[in-house]
């Protein structure tokens, strides 16, 4: 009898345990309100991108991120991006997936839409794509700033 409590005490001690262990490992996702200052800024990006407005694009951005997209190869970088089908972005199209802390920044997901030309019966049509861009943030002297991007 006492080594059947013993079993379940210890049972119930490695459930506890476990559920500790997989609630307190890996990134806890931000709420949106914890991360808004992202949408503006991402938006902004986006518009400069579309624009080619290097001022507009770059106004957010980190100085590691203003050394490795300077305003010498602002062009060459969205033609890039162009050539890879992920631009143009379609204007307020961004919808916020998810955040997360991340080794000392915030990654902030976002699923946007982008125009891109397909042959279609003939005739060439511009088509929407929707792509996951995961936007990386950084606290600067107590602002936030874009530190990186990718699309997904």
């Amino acid at each position: 009898m006492k080594n059947r409590k013993y079993i379940i005490s210890i049972s119930v001690l490695a459930i506890f345990m476990l559920v500790f262990i997989l609630t307190g490992c890996g990134p806890q996702e931000l709420e949106y309100e914890q991360v808004s200052y992202a949408d503006e800024m991402t938006e902004n990006m986006l518009l400069g991108q579309n624009e080619l407005d290097y001022d507009k694009y770059s106004r957010d951005f980190t100085q590691d991120m203003l050394s490795a997209v300077t305003e010498a190869n602002f062009e060459e970088q969205i033609g890039l991006l162009e050539e890879a089908d992920f631009s143009p972005y379609v204007e307020d199209s961004k919808e916020f997936l998810s955040a997360v802390p991340d080794n000392g920044y915030i990654s902030v997901y976002y699923k946007i839409e982008v125009l891109q030309e397909r042959v279609i019966e003939g005739e060439t049509k511009s088509v929407k794509a929707a792509y996951r861009l995961k936007m990386v943030f950084e606290e600067v002297g107590r602002e936030m700033k874009i530190a990186g991007y990718w699309y997904e």
